[in-house]
């Protein structure tokens, strides 16, 4: 692990619901009706149950996502084929980025472990196919405590203490 990034200022948007399973082209509708708002999407995660997706934009674009989402789903939501569309404006997204992190276990087990230790909860995870990023979301407040746990954890070269945490969060 080489580095780790955060982001703040963003939303996590939640579709879901035991129906969902039957809904065609979930996914396909969520991108499209996201598209068509100019939002740009900045994480994902399905759940393998297929029953809850959530994803993640800025947080001046959540509105009118829901909005967008709504509209694209009105009948399903109307069938309660959808049970909810939410927003929770109050997460973070934290990267373990690394080039030499593919193929070398342990790295996500390492990560939530350090959180753990410090009660900070995973709301969501996504890996990319390069196994180069490991990213997740946290509660915005646990932000810091994150960056500081993990640094910690792969003791990475000048890592922030939690007073100073916030110089190394972009966004």
């Amino acid at each position: 692990m080489k580095a780790l990034t955060a982001i703040k200022d963003v939303a996590l948007v939640s579709l879901g619901g035991p129906g969902i399973v039957g809904v065609s082209d979930v996914l396909a509708r969520t991108f499209s009706a996201t598209a068509a708002v100019q939002a740009s999407i900045l994480l994902v995660s399905q759940s393998s149950s297929q029953n809850d997706i959530c994803f993640i934009v800025a947080a001046s674009d959540a509105k009118r996502t829901v909005e967008g989402l709504r509209k694209e789903f009105a009948l399903d939501l109307a069938h309660e084929n959808v049970e909810h569309i939410t927003i929770d404006p109050n997460i973070a997204i934290v990267a373990v980025v690394g080039e030499n992190m593919r193929g070398t276990p342990g790295v996500a087990g390492r990560t939530f472990i350090a959180l753990g230790q410090e009660n900070v909860n995973i709301i969501a995870i996504a890996q990319g196919s390069s196994e180069s990023n490991i990213s997740f979301v946290v509660e915005e407040k646990d932000m810091k405590t994150a960056l500081v746990a993990t640094h910690r954890e792969f003791k990475l070269a000048g890592g922030p203490k939690l007073e100073s945490a916030e110089k190394v969060i972009s966004k």
